[in-house]
């Protein structure tokens, strides 16, 4: 399996490290290239994705929180600077990261899971598929919209596997097309706005650069 081949499998679903190098100017050294293209994802795998409406992106060559990504683009993640500055001490946005691996993330809402609570969204995925975390989620929408100009989840929101401090979970949504926007929301609520996304766990994640 090579870049080519995923690509004619997932077209424009499939975000490569050329893609990132020419969108963020960040580089992959032979030795992290060599070692995604032997972690890439078998045929089948890919092909099942399609189906269910995956996307194939792979992570930064440094691993970068939400904090980083924001830094490397303020144009795409929403919210105004007293926002962020209340969120500076949640631990999700600068412990969890993203690093150089491929993942794996379905673009769209789950049919059926707005509207519902979190039990009953996570009811809906299948078996190997869990809700990403916010970092992963927020990385893969901005990559798609760098690099496809196209913005994910639209007017919608969805809830992800990351907390914040005060145990609500983290959901993020694309708020009237204008960027990326985080906010909370409690687990037993339902709101009609608010879905799920699935993702799919791949290889274990390559060395990171510093």
């Amino acid at each position: 399996m090579s870049f080519t081949h995923v690509r004619s499998i997932l077209g424009d679903d499939f975000i490569s490290p050329e893609d990132v190098t020419a969108c963020f100017g960040l580089s992959y050294t032979e030795e992290q290239i060599a070692e995604l293209e032997r972690t890439l994802p078998a045929r089948g795998a890919l092909e099942r994705g399609k189906e269910r409406g995956y996307m194939l992106f792979v992570g930064p060559p440094c691993e970068k929180s939400i904090f980083h990504i924001r830094d490397m683009d303020h144009g795409h993640l929403f919210g105004g600077e007293g926002r962020w500055h209340s969120m500076r001490n949640e631990g999700f946005v600068r412990a969890e990261k993203v690093g150089c691996r491929w993942y794996m993330v379905q673009k769209d809402v789950v049919p059926d899971s707005q509207s519902a609570s979190w039990n009953s969204q996570l009811s809906l995925l299948q078996d190997g598929e869990t809700p990403p975390t916010a970092v992963e989620l927020v990385w893969g929408m901005v990559c798609y919209m760098k690099v496809r100009g196209v913005h994910l989840l639209r007017d919608s929101f969805v809830r992800t596997s990351s907390i914040y401090w005060n145990g609500l979970r983290v959901m993020v949504g694309c708020s009237f097309g204008v960027g990326i926007f985080i906010a909370d929301v409690i687990d037993t609520r339902s709101r009609r706005d608010c879905g799920i996304v699935a993702a799919r766990t791949l290889e274990p994640s390559v060395q990171s650069r510093s």
